[in-house]
């Protein structure tokens, strides 16, 4: 009786302006990012995805800097606008700053600002792993890309094949050791980033979300993030190997002394390869969230496009001999990896025929964002397809060192990555704000935005049932939402019953309980939100911010 009687005067505390008020001061208190030069102590996810995504992209416009200075020294013959010592430099580390400090990091930058609030959780499980993955990568960043402003930059192409890396005759200097020390740092952070992002994938949904209740999004996050932990390893004993044979002489990859330099290539494709999924993978998964939303219906094939991101995270790393066909191995094992690299097409295929199935079937808004998306999947598709080509392996002795090589790669990742930071700025809209033309009908329907405290929302790609089978509880244990009834399950609902409905819970859950707010990871207090602030647009619904 005592404890009813205590939770109804708590719950006419919450119809008290003062107290409510109260309570959301001291929540923006506890959350608040530090000021001054403290703030670069933060570990929120949201800081240091703020700063991933800016130094990923700082690094892009350093690399996209080289990369023209190399169009403009191959644009007429006998040019002598970069010596060609300092065009091997700036070759490679356009090469390394393109995959290792834009391509993969940007994914882990766009994953950490949006992964909590698709599971609905505060932050990620380890915080401060995130920000040392972070100031990991700008260490490493900085010492790779800062060494070209003193002559000290490595200039054996960005995957650094021995003997020429290694033999001090042909790699005077520290090029090569410069290039070893700030990729050990950039793997550490990428390793960092993927147990983050893996364990926050598990542990941080929400109670009833199963695997198969998740976000698409997540799923790819999972997926990419195990890639990761498998994929680096070898890199990095390649890495510990190379440093090895070129400080004390130990003789890994010189023929001479019975080494083989084979060895590096099998070390570094075992890598190279799968991180070419581990870049293109996020990008899909940030395509498979528009769609939907723009084509104004739930993704089709729900179950069948997790198995098309599982299958082909397994079969990238049964594939990197595909890079090395012109090496002298064995007929058999070519083969072998020809069949493996034709048959990785088949998961990428099912995923992009879900896409075209979803768009056909829906009602395509062909707003900024979707006109990305088809951009990215045409652009994709050109590479892919030229990837198949080069499986086959007579194809590939006439085509490998050639431009159709570099061609296919830059199809491949302007496809994906490069359409990345474009893409989480719409996946952000339609998080917050969903443009005013993108699912508001003439006759002044809207769609319910995706309320990220309350479960999952509608439109970003997950399937039917989530809406139906997926209860969160709110406030007190044992709350649930209530069941729509079956004629509106699936409708588009009026925007003003949206805005009633969504502003009578804030008030009543705004504030509710201070501890219990901060101390589940589940449980988001939202502030106490007027009519005003949650019409916005032409009859749009709430905007809810987590």
């Amino acid at each position: 009786m005592s404890e009813t009687t205590g939770n109804d005067m708590r719950d006419r505390d919450q119809e008290d302006e003062a107290v409510r008020r109260g309570q959301e001061d001291r929540l923006r208190e506890v959350w608040a990012a530090p000021k001054g030069w403290r703030y670069w102590s933060a570990v929120n996810n949201t800081e240091v995805g703020v700063w991933y995504t800016a130094a990923s992209f700082g690094f892009m416009l350093f690399a996209g800097v080289l990369a023209l200075m190399m169009r403009v020294q191959l644009a007429v013959p006998d040019n002598d606008f970069l010596t060609a010592t300092f065009y091997n430099q700036v070759y490679t580390l356009h090469g390394t700053v393109m995959m290792f400090l834009f391509a993969v990091p940007i994914f882990e930058a766009v994953a950490i600002i949006l992964l909590p609030q698709m599971l609905g959780a505060r932050d990620l499980p380890f915080p401060r792993l995130s920000a040392f993955g972070f100031w990991c990568f700008m260490i490493g960043g900085v010492f790779v890309a800062g060494s070209i402003f003193f002559g000290a930059a490595p200039n054996a192409g960005w995957f650094m094949y021995p003997p020429l890396t290694t033999d001090e005759r042909f790699t005077p200097g520290y090029g090569p050791d410069i290039w070893l020390l700030g990729l050990s740092f950039i793997e550490v952070a990428s390793i960092a980033a993927a147990v983050e992002l893996i364990v926050g994938t598990l542990k941080c949904r929400p109670p009833g979300m199963r695997l198969n209740l998740m976000p698409l999004y997540a799923w790819y996050v999972l997926v990419v993030g195990a890639m990761i932990l498998f994929a680096f390893p070898p890199l990095i004993a390649g890495d510990i190997l190379f440093e090895l044979e070129r400080l004390f002489g130990w003789p890994f990859f010189d023929p001479t002394r019975g080494g083989d330099p084979i060895l590096w290539q099998h070390l570094f494709w075992i890598f190279g390869h799968p991180e070419v999924y581990i870049i293109f993978l996020p990008a899909i998964a940030l395509v498979a969230m528009i769609v939907p939303t723009f084509a104004q219906r739930p993704i089709l094939g729900y179950s069948w496009i997790v198995l098309a991101a599982v299958g082909t995270g397994f079969i990238s790393f049964g594939l990197w001999v595909h890079h090395m066909y012109t090496t002298g191995l064995p007929t058999i094992s070519l083969g072998f990896f020809s069949a493996a690299s034709e048959a990785v097409a088949i998961p990428t295929g099912v995923q992009l025929f879900v896409f075209l199935a979803t768009l056909l079937t829906g009602r395509v808004i062909y707003s900024v964002p979707m006109l990305f998306v088809s951009g990215a999947l045409a652009t994709f598709v050109i590479g892919g397809l030229t990837g198949v080509m080069l499986a086959i392996v007579p194809f590939d002795w006439q085509a490998h060192d050639t431009y159709f090589v570099v061609a296919h790669l830059h199809y491949v990742l302007i496809g994906g990555p490069a359409r990345q930071d474009r893409l989480l700025v719409d996946v952000c809209r339609l998080q917050r704000r969903l443009p005013a033309d993108a699912l508001v009908g003439a006759d002044g329907y809207a769609a319910p935005r995706l309320d990220l405290s309350r479960g999952i929302g509608r439109g970003l790609g997950e399937p039917d049932y989530v809406r139906r089978r997926l209860r969160l509880r709110l406030g007190r244990p044992g709350h649930r939402l209530r069941r729509p009834s079956p004629a509106r399950q699936g409708a588009i609902r009026p925007a003003q019953s949206v805005e009633r409905r969504h502003a009578g819970m804030a008030r009543r859950d705004a504030g509710r309980g201070l501890g219990r707010a901060i101390g589940s990871r589940h449980q988001l207090a939202l502030p106490a939100l007027g009519s005003a602030e949650l019409r916005r647009g032409r009859g749009q619904g709430p905007v809810l911010s987590a």
